[in-house]
């Protein structure tokens, strides 16, 4: 992971300054370009990910174990002391996409069509889906969605 500024969109690697995460927020480091590039653009931000080769393992929370069933990549259920939500359910799932969203901008507002191989999912998400499942070729693949988009970033105009 890397770091940009809130205000100035500069990327750092880490920091042990106090309060640095104050001013920070975290951002994968092949997309931190083109997050910093759009910013600087006026093209507003809000959520990113450049997708990772391995998969998630995660928790939720439900109140029957029937309600667990519903959730994608279950692996267990267990027990918990919480009332309102006393089944833990434990899940994986693929983190195998790229996507942008963008806070109070929509398609309408870029003028340069979108590089081949990304989509619109709605009004305010870009998206690429990953071809390639070997983590290597997954991680070249990657590489290269990013330095598209990147260059494709590198050409839109400031936001008027």
């Amino acid at each position: 992971m890397a770091y940009m500024n809130l205000k100035t969109f500069e990327i750092w690697a880490d920091s042990n300054i106090d309060g640095f995460e104050n001013e920070h927020f975290e951002v994968d480091e092949l997309i931190a370009p083109v997050i910093r590039e759009l910013n600087l653009k006026g093209y507003t931000t809000k959520f990113c990910c450049s997708g990772h080769p391995y998969y998630m393992f995660n928790e939720a929370f439900t109140k029957t174990e029937k309600d667990a069933p519903a959730i994608v990549g279950l692996v267990n259920t267990e027990r918990c002391e919480d009332a309102n939500f006393p089944v833990r359910a434990l899940y994986i799932m693929p983190d195998n996409d790229l996507y942008i969203v963008f806070a109070g901008v929509s398609s309408n507002d870029f003028c340069l069509p979108l590089p081949d191989g990304f989509r619109w999912d709605d009004e305010c998400t870009i998206r690429y889906d990953y071809i390639e499942t070997g983590v290597y070729e997954f991680l070249s693949e990657r590489l290269n969605a990013c330095k598209t988009l990147y260059e494709w970033a590198m050409k839109l105009p400031m936001k008027k």
